[in-house]
Formats: C-alpha cells, sequence, structure tokens
C-alpha cells in the first residue's frame, strides 16, 4: 500500500529535514573523531571563536582527562557518544533518502523510528551536558576564598566550553521538538496504512 497523496509531502519534508540534519551531523561526528584521534591542538588561537573551540576540544576531545571531578563527558566517553551518532546518522540519510524515493508505510516507519532513536540520544547527550555543567559550575564555586577573578573565569571556561555542544546536543530545542513530533506522526500515519 502506498501512502496517500496528501501526505506525500510530509513525507518529502520529512526526508528533507532528516537529510540535510543527518548530512550535518555527520560531517560534524567525523570533525569530533578527527580531532579526538590528532595529537594536539594544532596552534594558538588568536580570536575569541578560536578560544572557544579551543576550550570544547580540551574539555571533550583530547584525551581522556577529567577537567573537573565526576566529569562525565571524558574525551572516551564523548567518543564514544560521537561514534554512536556517525553511525546513526548514516543510517538516518540512507532511510531519509529510502523515504524520498519510497512512498510505503514500511519507509515511514523506518524513518520515524531513527528518527525518535536520534531524538532520545540528544535528550541522554544534552542531560550529560547539562549535569557536566552543573558540577563545572560547582567546581568554580570552590575557589570562592582563593580568589573571586579565579572563579568567574572557570565559569567562563565551564560555559564556553559546555554550552555550545549542549545546545547543539539539543538542535537548537525547536528542530528537537520538531523531529521528535515529526517522528510519531510519521509512525502513526504507517500504522493507519
Amino acid at each position: 500500500m502506498t501512502v496517500q497523496q496528501s501526505d506525500s509531502k510530509l513525507r518529502k519534508l520529512a526526508a528533507g529535514v532528516g537529510f540535510v540534519q543527518s548530512f550535518a551531523w555527520i560531517i560534524m561526528s567525523m570533525m569530533c573523531i578527527v580531532f579526538y584521534y590528532s595529537p594536539d591542538l594544532p596552534t594558538t588561537p588568536s580570536s575569541y571563536m578560536g578560544t572557544v573551540g579551543a576550550l570544547i576540544y580540551g574539555m571533550f576531545l583530547y584525551n581522556d582527562v577529567e577537567q573537573f571531578p565526576n566529569q562525565t563527558f571524558t574525551g572516551t566517553i564523548f567518543n564514544v557518544f560521537v561514534w554512536f551518532y556517525l553511525l546513526l546518522d548514516v543510517f538516518w540519510l540512507f532511510v531519509s533518502i529510502h523515504l524520498f524515493r519510497t512512498n510505503t508505510p514500511k519507509a515511514l516507519r523506518a524513518w520515524g523510528h531513527c528518527t525518535l532513536l536520534i531524538s532520545l540520544l540528544d535528550f541522554i547527550t544534552f542531560v550529560i551536558l547539562g549535569a557536566d555543567y552543573n558540577k563545572c559550575l560547582d567546581f568554580a564555586q570552590n575557589f570562592t576564598l582563593i580568589d573571586e577573578t579565579y572563579v568567574l573565569a572557570l565559569q567562563q571556561i565551564c560555559a564556553n566550553s559546555i554550552l555550545p555542544p549542549f545546545i547543539i546536543a539539543a538542535k537548537g530545542f525547536t528542530l528537537w521538538v520538531f523531529n521528535i513530533a515529526l517522528g510519531i506522526i510519521l509512525d502513526r500515519k504507517s500504522r493507519q496504512l
């Protein structure tokens, strides 16, 4: 059985959104993997964005060093998550292409389930990064007795190294909610056919 003509636009929207997002995530995942296996940070940053990049690299992609006590996303654990993202996003890319070309309930269901699985991984990543951000801020507060300037510098390091991946993991929040809604809608449509 094929998807009704009225659902064709929804199917193509889902396929397009999945294609663009999965392609972007594949590139980001591959960049993280390459940086993780690079020996060292190549240069000293000369701009604010270069500094943010260096902080992210140091927090998540450089060896397996805890930057603060009980850090969950050390380099190795973050690398494992990135590999999961890479594999799921390659699958999502192929499922999105298949959905664009094929209008069957099976294609709808596969896309819906894949999208929901990726959204679940996004949520887990989001929660872990949020917890790590809180632990980092708690660690920074421990230096209040030494020097308030030092505390502010550590808080800036926490914000500039953890919050960018935190927001990316949530896919800008709106896109994350959109993905979940679209995944559920396509899964339900596939069951109606």
